[in-house]
């Protein structure tokens, strides 16, 4: 008889719990997971610098786009920049670069070149940095532009319309 009450007991108290758990998560219900989020607000740029990566240069790129979890995300960048390769790395960028969308390849020459991965990331950096203002300015200029195109737009067909509207009521004999 005890170990049916106690039993009983413990049944009770898991399905106390099952259900506060249950009313828990009615009232304070999961949140999204923030990496998505993340990614889909912002733009986001993994910089790698490169100096005579020919074995291995290739395959890192296309194992980075391939991932399906970057692949379908258009606002993360991959940019290398090449320290002034001398392995044949170079060409092997120039040739990845046709084929994926959102990479970049900064190319640095002496007497810049080669002075430390420090050096190789700011200039990525600040390439980065002049890409966004580049492409802000444009995308506010095309912005501007689309907005100026509907503005006329609207404005010829009122015209067009009130233009119609007084040749049908005009008292101008219609032709033959």
């Amino acid at each position: 008889m005890l170990i049916l009450e106690i039993i009983l007991g413990i049944s009770f108290f898991a399905t106390l719990f099952t259900f506060a758990l249950s009313i828990a998560t009615f009232f304070f219900p999961v949140r999204e997971s923030t990496p998505d989020k993340f990614l889909s607000d912002y733009k986001v740029y993994i910089l790698m610098p490169v100096l005579n990566e020919s074995s291995v240069i290739q395959d890192t790129v296309e194992r980075f786009f391939n991932d399906s979890y970057y692949s379908y995300k258009n606002n993360v960048h991959l940019v290398l920049i090449d320290d002034r390769s001398t392995d044949g790395s170079t060409t092997i960028l120039q040739k990845l670069n046709q084929r994926f969308h959102n990479f970049h390849v900064i190319k640095r020459k002496f007497p810049i070149a080669q002075h430390g991965k420090g050096e190789a990331l700011n200039a990525g950096i600040q390439y980065v940095k002049e890409y966004n203002i580049a492409n802000g300015i444009l995308t506010k200029l095309l912005s501007e532009l689309s907005m100026l195109m509907h503005q006329c737009q609207s404005s010829i067909s009122t015209k067009w319309s009130m233009f119609l509207t007084k040749t049908k009521n005009s008292p101008w004999p219609k032709a033959a």
